[in-house]
This record gives structure tokens, sequence and C-alpha cells, in this order.
């Protein structure tokens, strides 16, 4: 049976619940209050006890339910030292960043069977094999059980049950998407967007490798064209994504151009922060247009040219832009420490995953090799 004990303290009358479960003594502190609201909080207690379940797990589950991402992998990966070897926690941090990247820091408790499916044909769409997927959708699911029976976050895994789907080498090679995208791409998307504000976000990212994310909730007062820097990602981050980026000649001209608000004022005000918006803006600069007489159809020319531009790119997505800037970077000679600071990865680890061309980089060398 459980108790409820008082206990005089300075500030009052301090009251906790006092139970068994498993042979053990737990205790759950109340706190401060008059011994109405006490007796009623016993009750809920009580009841939840009654029902079979750990009290003092279901109060936590309830402070939990404000944990972002970010705090929830950081509390993980807390729990994987000296538990896990130092390159699987790093394999986790990535993949979990990956899921970041894509659905935004979001509170954990917020995640669907939905949010899982959609990431899966995320990374597919950008390139990534299905044995791949399935390696980084693993290790989130891990850290995803975790939540639920070591750190009491969740109530149970959204991504339980969720099926990495196989492709064959046809149907593969017709879904693939180039992972960066060259030169010719880049001037095709470029003009295939009309001057304004998605054609100055587009370039600001092929500029800086910014997430979208990023991008879309970067505000003035992160810029310093004085000092030449600005900075990425959100400062109370814990998973160490805040970082300051050089601001050369080009970024320059380009932020320029771009109508300066108040310093709380985000530089692409008129868009909408949810990435997923962006995602969808996207897919339609490549869906064949529907003329109506309140919206003619353009000269035939220029339906010729628009659909040419379309051919010369495939097709992309906005995180594409972000492995378009770490991958010419590499090609550049940038070293890869340099890149690595500059994505706000942790670790060069995560970045040499972008090195789908360091097979490229090093092919270059080897005739330098000679005895």
């Amino acid at each position: 049976m459980p108790t409820l004990e008082p206990r005089k303290t300075s500030k009052g009358t301090s009251w906790r619940f006092v139970y068994q479960l498993d042979g053990r003594q737990k205790k759950i502190t109340i706190g401060v209050t008059n011994q109405t609201t006490a007796q009623k909080r016993y009750v809920e207690l009580a009841n939840i006890l009654a029902s079979g379940r750990d009290p003092a797990a279901v109060v936590k589950r309830s402070k939990a339910k404000s944990i972002k991402l970010s705090e929830t992998l950081t509390q993980d990966m807390k729990w994987c030292e000296g538990r896990r070897q130092p390159r699987t926690i790093e394999s986790y941090t990535y993949a979990w960043n990956l899921l970041v990247d894509h659905i935004g820091d979001i509170q954990t408790v917020r995640l669907t069977k939905e949010d899982a499916e959609d990431w899966i044909k995320s990374l597919l769409a950008r390139g990534w094999s299905p044995a791949g997927v399935g390696i980084v959708f693993r290790a989130v699911r891990a850290i995803l059980s975790r939540a639920v029976k070591v750190h009491g976050i969740l109530e149970s895994n959204p991504f339980s049950g969720v099926q990495v789907p196989r492709i064959d080498s046809k149907r593969k090679q017709a879904s693939t998407r180039p992972r960066y995208l060259t030169h010719a791409e880049v001037t095709a998307l470029l003009q295939l967007i009309p001057d304004g504000e998605l054609h100055h976000l587009v370039r600001f990212m092929l500029l800086t490798g910014a997430r979208p994310s990023e991008a879309l909730e970067i505000t003035w007062k992160k810029v310093d064209l004085d000092h030449k820097e600005l900075w990425l990602g959100d400062p109370n981050s814990l998973t160490k994504l805040y970082r300051r980026f050089p601001i050369g000649d080009q970024l320059r001209e380009l932020i320029l151009q771009i109508p300066q608000g108040n310093p709380s004022d985000r530089l692409f005000a008129g868009m909408a922060t949810d990435h997923r918006a962006l995602d969808k803006r996207f897919k339609r600069l490549f869906e064949s247009k529907r003329y109506t007489p309140t919206h003619p159809a353009p000269p035939e020319e220029d339906q010729k040219r628009r659909q040419q531009l379309i051919d010369t790119i495939g097709s992309t997505t906005p995180y594409v832009l972000r492995h378009t800037f770490a991958s010419h970077a590499l090609l550049n000679g940038v070293p890869i420490k340099v890149v690595a600071s500059w994505l706000g990865h942790t670790t060069t680890y995560t970045t040499e995953l972008y090195g789908h061309l360091i097979t490229e980089i090093s092919d270059e060398y080897t005739d330098r090799i000679n005895f």
C-alpha cells in the first residue's frame, strides 16, 4: 500500500509518494504544497500504480515531453560512453543528425511512423542505397529504443515495425538522383528559378552548405558584414551545430541583394520555416505546368527552354544543395577538417560519408607517386 509522507522544511511541508514495486521501495517527490493538493497527487499516482505501471516512469515521461531530438541524442550519447565503441557512437550521431536535418529539431514525442517512412524516401531520392538507408535507420531506431527502455522519454518506439524497402537494380537506377549537382546543373537550376527570394535562398545554401532549416531560420543579427562572418545553427543546440562561417565575395554580394530587416528578422522572411514546405516548392519546379485562361501558357520557345533546363537537372531536393557545397569544396582541395567545421560536423568521420568523390580525388594522386 503506497503512503504519503510529509517532511518539514524551511519553505514549508514537502510531500513525497512512497511505494513498493518489484520488491524495491521507490519514492516520488511531490514538493512543498498544502495537504489537499498533496492528497490529490497521491490519488493520481496510486491509480497509476494500480493500473500496473510504474508511477516514476510515467512522471519521467511527462517531464520529457519538451525534450527535443538534439537533447535526446546528447542524453543517449552520455549513456553510450563506456558502453559502446567510439566509432559506434559516431555512427549513431551521424545517423541521428541525418534525421534532424530532414525533420528539424522537433520534440522527440512528436516523431511518428510517417516521419520514418518519409525520411527513408528522402534518403533513397538522394541516391542512398537500400543497404545504406538500412544502416542509418537501424542506428536511429536503436536510439529510440533506448529512449523508451532506458531514458523514459517515449512510451513506444515510433520507428518500430517500419521496413526499409528493397529496390531491384532497374528500379534503383531509375529512382537514383545525383548526390551532388555539377556546375552545369547548378547553372540550369538557377535559371529555372525566377529571381526572387527562392533564388536568393538557393544561392545562399550553395555558398554556405547550410541545412535547409538553418538557411530558413537565420536572422540578420547573425550576419556581420564588417567582420565578414555569419553564424549558422542554433546557439542553444546541444549537438554543436552552431558555427561561424566566413563571408566571401560572392556571398557578400548575395547578402547585399537581400532587403535587410531588423536584427531579429529572418533573411528569408517571406518563406515558411518548415523545410517540408521548401521541399514541396522544389518538387513543383519539375512538375508539368497546367495553364488556364487566367494563367495562359508562355510562348512555345520559353516552354522548350524550361524543359531543357529540367532535362539537364533531372530532379533535386533542397538538401542536395548542401551536398553540392560539400562535394565541390572537397573537389577544390579544401581540407576535410575545414569542410567539416563549415558543415557543423562534430567529427570528420561524418564528412567522409559525403566522400562519394574521395575516389575521384585519390585517383589524381596516384600519378604523382614515382620510384
